[in-house]
């Protein structure tokens, strides 16, 4: 499946690279994920389309404004975001500038496409570094069970208090 912004010349490379009895399965399964993504986005820009002016109806023509538009609008608008910047990625039409790439030979462009791979990698693992800690350190913390109502030494505290005013 050709997808814009990808000549066949990289395609082949990347198949010999990996073998075309793993490249054939693995581009399928990349286009499933790629359609999926991109089904799922468009999926929610139209729910949120249906749900965003029946929140306006609900709130200046009926009286009544419902709970549920607002929070279920910025939900689907995360997931448009996420998987919808995920098809543009797989489908090159995410942001990108290509200038540079295009002008280099055939293997100054391998040397930068690995770099910008290995690049991909660090700058996920400098976020995923600090995001493990902080899990880990959330994860064994604990957090003392509190009961209904006020503390017992809080209680005895107003005793105590009314006990003395009262006596004076």
């Amino acid at each position: 499946m050709k997808h814009p912004n990808q000549d066949n010349a990289e395609r082949g490379e990347r198949a010999v690279a990996l073998g075309p009895e793993l490249a054939r399965p693995l581009r399928r399964a990349m286009d499933a994920l790629y359609w999926t993504c991109a089904v799922i986005a468009g999926s929610a820009l139209v729910i949120i389309s249906l749900v965003v002016p029946w929140g306006v109806y609900t709130r200046y023509v009926l009286d009544s404004a419902a709970s549920w538009p607002e929070p279920m609008a910025i939900l689907l608008s995360i997931v448009l975001t996420f998987f919808g910047a995920a098809a543009c990625y797989r489908s090159g039409t995410h942001m990108r500038v290509t200038v540079l790439r295009d002008r280099l030979q055939r293997k100054a462009r391998a040397a930068l496409l690995i770099g910008a791979a290995a690049e991909k990698i660090a700058s996920q693992l400098e976020g995923a570094v600090p995001l493990i800690r902080s899990a880990t350190l959330a994860w064994t913390s604990r957090c003392p069970l509190r009961r209904a109502g006020p503390r017992p030494s809080t209680r005895s505290a107003i005793t105590s208090r009314t006990t003395r005013t009262t006596r004076a």
